[in-house]
């Protein structure tokens, strides 16, 4: 069964889109919100948010930002960051959250767009409203709508996590997380312009367009799979969904609040609609808002008396220069500071603004290009956010933004580096500066240089008094970008661990875990207090059999609650990396099976006991009595207490878990290696497993006519994987390795975990 739509859901006729429409990228308008510095505002501020303080422990190691009162985005808005807004969000246009990036949205009022593409975390305090589509992708993020209404013309879940009131008006919606079927008032295929994937039934027959009508004439249910998210942005973006226009009412005076609100949002809206609308206060915000409403009816709404009606109409591009001049003398600073970004505003009004003795008026000026002949009004400026916006704003020169990087003010500095060009010249000027916060923009974005470049850069001794220094941000930028690569090489490195054994920075710990081979430190490391460092232990190859079992035993030997596979929550994700190491010894796995219980899955390791494999194999994968692969596991049981039997007579079965397993396993002999090689050489998944099976490390012309032709796969990754293989030797692959121009920096890492000194003295 297919498990896409060619085409998705959105308005044929919609007024603003992500081809016509301004848009704008979240990080770039980012200097109208404040940044949360510390876990502990975050924690604050979403904790005291109703609906949604339960995701503040996992969201709280999220760089948030916050907009403090309603926000207006004239366009597009393609979100990229975490954004909390305390108050209303209307977009005059699309809102999407993974088209350029990661986008988390909590919004603690209504929101208001044309189209809601959502694949990351969504949380809207009140009300949900869209003139045409809200779709939720597959994601482990949840979508929720927590007030009483939701309204768009469609809807989709294509396995999302969404919960949200019911949609009264929308003509056709999906819900894929609990079922694949199609609802709608008319039948879908009268009214979707796309072509989709039908199926009737659970055989997933596919259906021809008439096979589907005719099912539905008899009052059978049609399936229909949810689309992509390539699919339903290219839908936004040009347009292709219904096959009619929106069908309005014929007397809108007739209509309720919510209905005609909902049609007020639609394209090419009569007029009556509007005069009908001005009649119900409850719809003047509506009516600010839209930037269809006739001019008429936005001039009479100056005089309202309501804040939040008069700043939707300050930001609204289609409301009179009259009454945006009148609305620059407002009493309400919220107001008068919505009209900065609104794009039809001018130099009368401008002036006024200039002239604005709010701050929050000239923060939000600071931004903007209105200041360009008034620059130094902003420059003298003895308010930090305001340097800030000013530090973003895309008309100032290199000398001026380098003139802010001397205010000493650490927030002004760090916005204005944002701006300042990565280059050799500039990380060379600032990276000996005796301001910190200059030193550490260049460490961190050092990396960015050339091999050459980072060589002559900085030396050795002077990489270690970074990492030594009292600034912790400085640190912490050098532990993370001038340990490795063509900085410090590992071998130096490991030869100063001692040091920072003790270090309070997590980092530091973190990048000792992974880089030393001193079993002393690694036994210490294996014990630390932060869960992130015990993982790098245990996916370092260079930690000893001995202590790979001891965290075994330590992982599988917690008092507190676990999660279901004998394991703590806590320590559940070092047990992942333990298992990765293909150094965890067979004993291991002695311990682990009085843990585990049976009717758990447990992924295959290559040195997990072939015995152990099918005895959870037996519950895994339940086949009837008669199926070949049932016939097939009571064979290769019977073979208990002759591996290399076992494991050659499971190469030839056709269970692609016994593949798996045999290609990966250390007990299986060269000839049955050899075997898979040949006969699943165009077998992707089974050649990567063989390519880590340390059993190739075994001395002989087969093995090394085995690892040969590894090492020709027209894939590099499978190469990588014989060069990270711990169990073959440094001579048989090291004139490969250092001939490859392909490695990336965590196979280096693992060629120093394996081989240390000896791969220093090769290179």
């Amino acid at each position: 069964m297919k498990n896409w739509i060619l085409s998705l859901l959105i308005p044929i006729a919609m007024t603003h889109s992500l081809a016509s429409n301004d848009n704008f990228l979240a990080s770039e308008i980012s200097s109208r919100f404040t940044l949360l510095e510390t876990k502990a505002e975050v924690e604050e501020i979403i904790g005291e948010l109703e609906n949604t303080h339960h995701y503040a422990e996992y969201y709280k190691n999220i760089q948030w930002y916050v907009h403090e009162g309603n926000l207006v985005v004239d366009g597009d808005l393609d979100n990229n960051i975490a954004l909390i807004v305390k108050g209303d969000l209307t977009i005059k246009g699309d809102y999407v959250d993974y088209n350029s990036g990661i986008g988390y949205l909590i919004c603690t009022g209504d929101l208001r767009a044309e189209n809601v593409l959502s694949w990351n975390y969504f949380s809207v305090g009140k009300s949900l409203y869209a003139a045409g589509v809200v779709g939720g992708h597959y994601n482990d993020f949840t979508f929720r709508v927590y007030g009483e209404t939701f309204q768009s013309r469609a809807y989709y879940s294509a396995d999302r996590d969404m919960d949200c009131p019911k949609n009264e008006f929308a003509e056709i919606y999906m819900h894929s997380h609990s079922d694949s079927d199609w609802q709608a008032k008319k039948p879908f295929y009268e009214i979707l312009e796309a072509e989709m994937s039908m199926y009737y039934d659970s055989d997933y027959e596919e259906l021809s367009l008439k096979e589907a009508q005719k099912f539905i004439s008899k009052g059978k249910k049609v399936h229909g799979a949810p689309p992509g998210w390539e699919d339903a942005f290219s839908a936004v973006v040009n347009k292709k969904v219904f096959k009619q226009p929106f069908s309005f009412s014929k007397n809108p005076e007739k209509l309720n609040v919510k209905r005609l609100r909902f049609e007020l949002m639609q394209e090419n809206t009569p007029a009556a609609f509007f005069s009908a609308a001005f009649e119900n206060k409850n719809l003047h915000l509506d009516l600010a808002h839209n930037v269809n409403s006739p001019a008429s009816i936005l001039e009479k709404l100056g005089d309202s008396k309501e804040e939040t009606t008069r700043q939707a109409l300050a930001s609204n591009p289609s409301t009179p220069l009259n009454i945006l001049l009148k609305l620059g003398n407002d009493d309400s600073e919220e107001v008068r500071a919505s009209l900065v970004f609104n794009k039809k505003i001018d130099e009368n009004i401008v002036k006024i603004l200039l002239d604005d003795p709010s701050l929050k008026v000239q923060r939000a000026l600071a931004c903007t290009q209105h200041i360009l002949k008034n620059k130094e009004q902003f420059f003298n400026s003895k308010d930090a956010k305001t340097l800030q916006n000013l530090a973003s704003n895309q008309s100032l020169s290199k000398d001026e933004r380098k003139k802010l990087l001397g205010t000493g003010n650490k927030k002004v500095q760090q916005k204005a580096l944002e701006e300042i060009e990565v280059n050799y010249e500039n990380i060379k000027n600032y990276i000996y500066s005796d301001d910190p916060v200059l030193n550490t923009w260049a460490i961190k974005n050092a990396y960015q240089l050339t091999d050459q470049e980072k060589i002559t850069l900085i030396s050795n001794d002077e990489i270690l008094d970074f990492l030594k220094s009292p600034n912790s941000e400085v640190r912490h930028a050098a532990f993370k970008s001038l340990v490795g690569g063509a900085f410090m090489p590992f071998s130096i490195f490991a030869s100063h661990c001692s040091s920072f054994i003790e270090d309070s920075l997590e980092i530091a710990r973190i990048r000792m875990a992974q880089i030393s081979r001193d079993p002393e430190i690694l036994s210490i490391l294996a014990v630390d207090s932060n869960k992130i460092v015990r993982m790098m232990v245990a996916e370092n190859y260079a930690s000893p059999e001995s202590l790979l079992l001891k965290m075994t035993q330590n992982v599988f030997n917690q008092k507190e609650e676990n999660n279901g596979f004998g394991l703590s929550d806590r320590e559940s994700f070092v047990h992942f990396n333990l298992m990765k190491n293909p150094q965890l010894p067979e004993e291991a796995f002695k311990y682990i099976q009085k843990i585990v219980p049976v009717r758990h899955s447990l992924e295959p390791h290559t040195h997990m006991p072939p015995e152990l494999f099918l005895e959870y194999a037996k519950h895994d994968y339940p086949y009837d009595p008669g199926d070949q692969e049932y016939e097939d596991l009571h064979k290769a049981i019977a073979l208990n207490g002759n591996r290399e039997k076992q494991l050659s007579f499971m190469a030839k079965c056709k269970s692609e878990q016994f593949l798996d397993f045999v290609a990966q396993s250390a007990y299986a002999s060269l000839e049955t290696l050899d075997y898979l090689l040949d006969k699943y050489w165009m077998n992707d998944y089974v050649i990567e497993k063989l390519a880590s099976n340390t059993a190739l490390g075994k001395k002989g012309p087969l093995a090394e006519k085995i690892i040969d032709k590894l090492l020709s796969h027209k894939e590099s990754y499978i190469p990588n994987l014989v060069y990270a293989n711990p169990g073959i030797p440094l001579e048989i692959k090291a004139d490969t390795i250092f001939n490859n121009e392909e490695i990336s920096e965590e196979l280096i890492l693992k060629y120093w975990q394996i081989h240390g000194e000896e791969l220093m003295s090769n290179n």
